[in-house]
């Protein structure tokens, strides 16, 4: 004989919340926001570089590292946005190439200012720049050099006109601006910039009908870079010529045939250096 099934009576109270919770439709979980996203590239912080530029660049360029030590905790609040946040790792924030330059000119150069203060500000660089240079760093969550930065720079964007913005401690280097770079001026900017550069006797050398012109190593080491500008209608050094020529119009323009390095100062870009 088959046993009984005892039905078992379920209260009220329990059978109505178990109806009510089979035909509810279960809420997404929530998105998570991504670590380290901000709003908009442009509201990128580079304000906050901007502050230590003021206080520690003099108008000739060179840098007080007293100043820069003292707005120390400024200028590690904005390398820990620029390790948070970067073109690698977050590219919607940085839809432009000028979104895109502007950060990485920008945060070469905090950590070049950083990386000078990790040495122990010293008053030459001859024996420290290559650990200067090789000195890792965090963009966007990816550990990288000041040099291996300008070879990305170098890769991605062709264009020569960072490379003379791009400062790292040398008092032979570019001269560092007094205000971060920000993405809605950078060409213009970038242009006037390159424009004083080429101009400037520190970095190109040459009086009328001398047929060597002195060319800095800043220039020299970028060399393929600026050789892709002009029209493939000369070569050699003529080609170097005519490709630092594009920002000396008119009667400044180069006219000799030969191209030398310029010797390059390796004491540290330091207002005490003058």
């Amino acid at each position: 004989m088959a046993p009984f099934l005892v039905a078992r009576r379920v209260p009220a109270s329990l059978l109505g919340a178990l109806l009510a919770l089979s035909c509810s439709t279960a809420a997404p979980p929530a998105t998570k926001k991504p670590e380290g996203d901000v709003p908009s590239a442009g509201r990128f912080p580079h304000a906050m570089f901007s502050r230590v530029l003021e206080k520690a660049v003099a108008e000739d360029g060179l840098v007080d590292y007293a100043a820069v030590a003292e707005e120390k905790e400024t200028l590690d609040a904005y390398l820990g946005e620029v390790a948070r946040i970067s073109p690698i790792g977050q590219p919607h924030l940085f839809p432009t190439v000028d979104d895109q330059l502007a950060y990485w000119i920008n945060a070469h150069n905090a950590a070049a200012l950083k990386g000078v203060l990790v040495l122990g500000v010293p008053k030459d660089l001859t024996k420290k720049g290559s650990e200067l240079d090789r000195m890792p760093f965090d963009f966007g969550g990816r550990k990288m050099s000041l040099l291996a930065v300008a070879v990305r720079l170098r890769k991605e964007y062709p264009d020569p006109r960072p490379v003379v913005v791009m400062v790292r401690g040398r008092r032979g280097g570019p001269p560092l601006a007094r205000e971060a770079w920000d993405p809605k001026d950078l060409d213009s900017k970038l242009e006037a910039s390159a424009r004083a550069f080429a101009k400037n006797p520190r970095f190109i050398a040459w009086t009328p009908d001398a047929p060597v012109a002195g060319v800095t190593r800043v220039i020299l080491d970028a060399r393929a870079l600026w050789e892709e500008q002009p029209s493939a209608t000369v070569s050699g050094d003529r080609l170097l010529i005519e490709a630092i020529n594009h920002y000396r119009p008119g009667r400044e323009r180069i006219l000799a045939s030969k191209v030398e390095a310029l010797p390059y100062d390796q004491r540290l870009n330091d207002v005490s250096n003058r």
